[in-house]
């Protein structure tokens, strides 16, 4: 995931990966479906990139958040934060209080376990829950030192 790439220069493809030109196209699909999107980078990536399993999960992290916002908050503005740490890449997915009627969820309810899971196989972590503003964030600790996923 670097944040060097243009919005208007990924491939189109729905990518599974999780590099930037993905995590551009699942953002322009998330805003498309209504729901207002602003993309932040913190920090500078690894000159040699992000190992494959760290950028996967990275984008399944932020692909389960979205969801979850469209599911639950309807078009509440959200903010997707890429913190490139020394040590770690943190994703930080956060919505503000929803506004008028929520969508009625369709049941389900497993994607938060299963991203817990798939980023603790990496060693990583995952936090959620209501922000004081009322809104609900996600935040994945991914580690990207020896043995994060090479």
């Amino acid at each position: 995931l670097r944040p060097d790439h243009a919005r208007r220069g990924h491939t189109g493809r729905a990518g599974q990966g999780g590099d930037q030109a993905d995590l551009d196209g699942l953002l322009d699909r998330v805003c498309a479906c209504g729901v207002p999107v602003e993309q932040r980078h913190e920090g500078d990536p690894p000159a040699a990139g992000y190992p494959p399993a760290v950028q996967r999960a990275a984008y399944r992290a932020v692909r389960e958040a979205l969801t979850n916002v469209a599911r639950h908050a309807g078009a509440a503005a959200t903010t997707v934060a890429l913190r490139h740490r020394p040590d770690a890449l943190e994703v930080e997915v956060t919505n503000v209080a929803p506004v008028g009627p929520r969508p009625v969820p369709a049941p389900g309810g497993l994607g938060l376990v299963g991203l817990a899971e798939r980023v603790g196989v990496l060693g990583g972590s995952v936090t959620a829950g209501t922000t004081a503003a009322g809104g609900f964030g996600v935040l994945v600790r991914i580690p990207t030192g020896p043995g994060s996923g090479d």
